[in-house]
């Protein structure tokens, strides 16, 4: 699992559907603030006592419950929960244009042209961790995105 393209062992039920950006301050979450959480995950318990302090596996927990959602598949496997399952938030953007031509003479046309994007300059936001053994928590949003509101002007002269 940790070098092929598997993915996790889906442990007990967990809607992978749903889900909405929920922001604390500087990071957000995708599953909600204190709904997930993190633990050794059960293969460890199978490693020699001398050993078991290396095993860095990690087990994702529903975090009233303490019930492990998604776990590390046994070595060998694949995992059950299916590639791409989980819907990401989308991204919205207002984008808009705006242009005027003026005829010149028979021959010649100006146009002045105005484009814009995120006209509402609403904040992009990057990937959710989805790694289970990432150290951050399932779903933990660390950054917004740089897009910003932008005007760009154009001129064109046809002859």
């Amino acid at each position: 699992m940790l070098y092929g393209n598997g993915v996790a062992d889906i442990v007990n039920k967990f809607d992978t559907t749903v889900g909405s950006v929920d922001w604390n301050g500087q990071f957000g979450t995708y599953f909600g603030n204190g709904t997930l959480g993190k633990t050794t995950d059960p293969q460890c318990a199978a490693v020699a006592t001398s050993l078991r302090n290396f095993c860095s596996l990690l087990a994702v927990t529903d975090a009233k419950t303490g019930n492990i959602l998604f776990q590390n598949p046994a070595p060998g496997k694949r995992g059950s929960v299916g590639r791409q399952t989980i819907s990401l938030p989308g991204q919205w953007s207002f984008d808009a244009a705006i242009s005027k031509s003026v005829r010149l003479s028979e021959s010649m046309l100006f146009q002045i042209r105005i484009d814009s994007t995120n006209i509402l300059n609403h904040p992009g936001i990057a990937s959710p961790t989805l790694d289970i053994n990432n150290s951050n928590s399932f779903g933990l949003i660390t950054a917004k995105d740089t897009s910003h509101r932008e005007f760009r002007g154009s001129m064109k002269l046809s002859f």
